[in-house]
Order: C-alpha cells, then structure tokens, then sequence
C-alpha cells in the first residue's frame, strides 16, 4: 500500500515523475499544470512507475490558484492504468476526458465544488464551493478495498467527506488493474 504526497519526486522509490501536456516542473515539489496563458490548456504529472494499489492508497495533493482569468478551471487527483502520461482534452472535465482514469477534482468554473469523475467522466459533485485564489487547498485522499474513500480538503475551509468506491468501482474506472496503476495530478482550463 502507498502513501504518497504528490509532487514530491522521492515518494515512491526508484520513480520518477512525467509532466505532460502543458506542465511545466518548477522544482523538486511543485508543478505548474497550467499557465492562463490562453484558454484551452491541459497539464499533468504522473508517477512513471506503475503502484500497486489494490489494498488501498493515501495520497496528497496542494494546489494553488493565482487568480487569473484563465488559470485552470480545475485541477484533479487522478489514478489510472495506462503508463503513458497522456492527458486528456482541456477544460471543464480537469484534463481526465477521454482517458480512463478515477479522479478528485477542484472545481473553479460555472458551478464551483469538489467533483468525482470514474473513467474519466463526471460522476458526481461532493459540494458546491468557491475556492480562495492565491491560498493554498489541500486534498488528502485516503482509500482501501471494503470501505470508503475519504476525502479531506484544507485550506480556505476544512471538510471531510466518505464516498462509496468499492474494488470493482475503482478498477473500473482507471481502466483496468488496481495492481498496476499510476497516480498524477491533472488540471484543465
């Protein structure tokens, strides 16, 4: 089982992490996804060995928005099966659509909130909520076979919700095997 805090490059030994599509590595910890430098980017960064997360994972996320008009509509903790580091297409789906992928998603465009997506897709809404720009928000996501995922946000305000995703949901939704996937961070604009 791992537990790993995203953007750290050391968390997972002998691993590395792939930046794809607009990302751009700010250093060892941190990860510009996107830059508001136009309006249709998408950007990830994804461990580039596969973890096995069948008996369950913790993993933790902090993003940060700037505030500008076009930074990312929405930024995503995201597990998958396949290895490459494609992204999906840019936009209000967090740069998970078209891939199949499991993903916990900060939302900041039209209805704001905390969104689940399964196989890449919108699934359902945790809460409405405006994000705080220029403040730091972290998600701690925490799930093992047999219970629920539990998810806490921090930052601007705390909250913590449990979301039913049995075995058979999650692999589904990353595509495939929970014995071999890959956990990153995705955003769209």
């Amino acid at each position: 089982c791992y537990e790993c805090d995203l953007g750290k490059i050391d968390n997972v030994p002998g691993s590395a992490l792939v930046v794809g599509g607009d990302a751009i590595g700010m250093g060892t910890d941190q990860v510009r996804l996107t830059s508001g430098a136009n309006p249709s980017q998408k950007g990830g960064v994804w461990y580039n060995k596969p973890l096995d997360l069948s008996c369950g994972f913790k993993a933790t996320a902090t993003f940060k928005w700037t505030g500008d008009a076009l930074s990312a509509s929405c930024a995503c903790v995201a597990i998958r099966s396949a290895s490459s580091p494609k992204i999906g297409l840019p936009g209000v789906n967090c740069g998970l659509q078209t891939l199949r992928a499991y993903g916990v998603c900060m939302d900041t465009f039209g209805a704001h909130g905390l969104k689940e997506y399964r196989n890449g897709a919108y699934f359902a809404d945790f809460e409405s909520s405006n994000w705080t720009a220029a403040t730091e928000h972290t998600l701690d996501l925490d799930w093992a076979p047999g219970r629920k995922l539990v998810v806490k946000r921090s930052g601007s305000a705390d909250k913590t919700w449990e979301i039913d995703v049995s075995h058979d949901d999650m692999a589904a939704a990353v595509g495939g095997s929970l014995e071999k996937a890959y956990i990153g961070l995705t955003a769209g604009t």
